[in-house]
């Protein structure tokens, strides 16, 4: 009856080793795909404060806007870019509007904010 019994131990070692190693490679990859969201953030919230730069820039120009370089991309620091641009969007009786889209990106994150300039059209 004894040696029947030998070989069972080195079974259930094998049984908790796998079971010990199928638990550390679930652990190490889910930490690796938080690490990878954890960067995709940060890339976000710069490529965001470079659109914001941008549009801090559009509302200093605010009253002389032929002197902005539109839809050309500034670089802010190595890697990191905003650019901007005007869609005419619609004209009424006594104004103009349109949409002013600054753009910044990072390292292919790219994000946006859009503002809506209502002006008088000029006197005729």
């Amino acid at each position: 009856m004894r040696n029947k019994q030998k070989g069972s131990a080195l079974y259930f070692a094998i049984i908790i080793m796998g079971v010990l190693f199928t638990l550390g490679m679930s652990a190490t990859t889910m930490f690796i795909s938080q690490l990878k969201m954890i960067e995709s953030i940060g890339l976000s919230i710069t490529a965001f404060y470079a659109a914001d730069t941008g549009t801090e820039e559009i509302l200093y120009y605010w009253g002389r806007f032929d002197e902005l370089e539109w839809e050309e991309e500034h670089e802010l620091t190595e890697g990191v870019y905003y650019m901007y641009k005007e869609e005419e969007r619609e004209s009424g009786e006594w104004w103009d509007e349109s949409n002013i889209t600054s753009i910044g990106s990072h390292r292919g994150v790219r994000r946006a904010i859009m503002m809506v300039r209502r002006t008088s059209p000029p006197d005729e």
